[in-house]
């Protein structure tokens, strides 16, 4: 088992308290720009369950309905408002089999955010509610659920999630941040472990949604998680903003490739990414 390792913040805001619609916005659009980034790495990886090669494309237009679902709602929107503009579009957008089950769980953040008690965003342990639900939303969407998949990235992104909450003690309880990296490494320990499953040397699905939950913890911290600029917006690009994606990018580029991750002690070390043993 990996151990979780915290990089520096500087230059960065304090932590988020809440996931905020403004950070669900610039998760959004960061997901988008990754999935344009590694469209025909996760089409190349897509051999189940059939080799048709199109699960990046799928996933990148089915994100790119949810940036759409943006323009719909003022900079200004709550969570509440972000979450469920974001989710109605993807499910009317949602392309191929791994579409739909990211709009599966976009609509299930949705719901959770819907039921929290303020609107303006979640909490920590609101956030594990709702990895949660994605797990179980997702997994019940599929009639005959495949292990080593997507669905099981999900469902150890929820594990992960829920360990790092019950984990934390009173003085110091878990926080936004800390949840969505556990999710994120979660997901992330999850592919490498399923990698060579008969799925190809990583399932497609899986490694798409891997990286929204990269994504999703890269843009939380970004500026403490409030307000944060777009990642497709400034200078540089998106790896600049978000280093814990372009780590589970080039560990995806690896295990392609037949590589293993374990070794490579030239690869930048991030928060969650103290490498596998």
């Amino acid at each position: 088992m990996a151990r979780r390792q915290e990089h520096g913040r500087a230059g960065r805001g304090a932590p988020a308290a809440v996931l905020e619609g403004a950070t669900i916005r610039h998760w959004i659009l960061l997901a988008e720009a990754v999935a344009v980034d590694v469209r025909d790495l996760v089409d190349a990886l897509n051999v189940f369950p059939v080799p048709d090669a199109d699960t990046g494309t799928n996933i990148l237009l089915t994100l790119r309905s949810a940036a759409e679902g943006l323009e719909r709602v003022p900079s200004s929107a709550d969570a509440v408002q972000v979450s469920r503009a974001v989710a109605d579009s993807t499910v009317r957008g949602a392309r191929g089999n791994s579409g739909l089950l990211v709009s599966q769980a976009l609509s299930a953040l949705a719901d959770v955010c819907a039921q929290a008690a303020d609107p303006s965003g979640l909490r920590a342990v609101e956030l594990v509610h709702a990895v949660e639900r994605m797990a179980s939303t997702t997994w019940a969407a599929v009639s005959r659920p495949v292990v080593g998949t997507l669905l099981t990235v999900v469902r150890d992104a929820a594990t992960a999630a829920r360990h790092a909450l019950e984990e934390s003690a009173p003085p110091a309880p878990a926080s936004l941040s800390t949840v969505a990296a556990a999710a994120a490494f979660g997901a992330q320990e999850s592919v490498v472990e399923t990698a060579g499953l008969g799925h190809g040397p990583v399932d497609a699905g899986a490694a798409a949604v891997m990286l929204l939950f990269t994504s999703l913890s890269d843009s939380i911290d970004a500026t403490g998680g409030a307000g944060a600029a777009d990642a497709s917006r400034g200078g540089g690009t998106w790896q600049d903003r978000a280093p814990y994606t372009a780590v589970a990018c080039q560990m995806l580029r690896e295990l392609a490739a037949g590589e293993s991750p374990t070794g490579r002690v030239g690869l930048p070390r991030c928060r969650c990414w103290g490498g596998l043993r």
